[in-house]
């Protein structure tokens, strides 16, 4: 399913209960851009992927918000300008191996009207009883609107190991 709101962005949501597995090649990895939203029963894996939005509406939206899982991350990219990179609510997790999750950089001859940078407000923000296993992976160019690399909140848990 598509939700289009008041830009005319989308958002792509699988059928709850969806099984995704999407494997690129290396050297011209799978780009996927847009907004996804992951329901509780979906799960899957991307290998080789690039993941990326931007947007000008300065709010709490994500590159992605996964409700289940689990959900496994192998030598992607997750890239947001404007906003988050990652939701993980619920009973969301999420494995991230060798993965860059964050923004662009901080190329301030951007386009957006509303910021002067291309930076992720946060990188992943696990929330609700969500698990984060982070391996090998950078977490970057975050902070835009006082945002942080990872955030946790409630019964949440976050493991990074180098």
């Amino acid at each position: 399913r598509r939700f289009q709101d008041e830009l005319e962005e989308y958002a792509l949501e699988p059928v709850d209960g969806a099984q995704i597995h999407l494997t690129s090649n290396a050297g011209a990895p799978a780009r996927m851009d847009g907004q996804w939203e992951i329901p509780p029963r979906a799960r899957g894996s991307f290998r080789t992927v690039e993941f990326c939005y931007e947007t000008k509406m300065l709010d709490a939206r994500s590159v992605m918000i996964i409700h289940g899982g689990p959900w496994r991350f192998d030598q992607s990219q997750i890239r947001a300008a404007g906003c988050q990179v990652m939701r993980l609510e619920y009973r969301g997790d999420v494995c991230l191996d060798d993965c860059f999750v964050g923004g662009y950089g901080f190329d301030r001859k951007s386009d957006f009207e509303r910021h002067d940078d291309l930076r992720a407000s946060n990188g992943v923000v696990v929330l609700d009883f969500a698990r984060l296993d982070a391996r090998a992976s950078r977490l970057e160019l975050t902070g835009f609107l006082g945002g942080a690399a990872i955030k946790v909140r409630g019964d949440a848990a976050a493991t990074v190991r180098g």
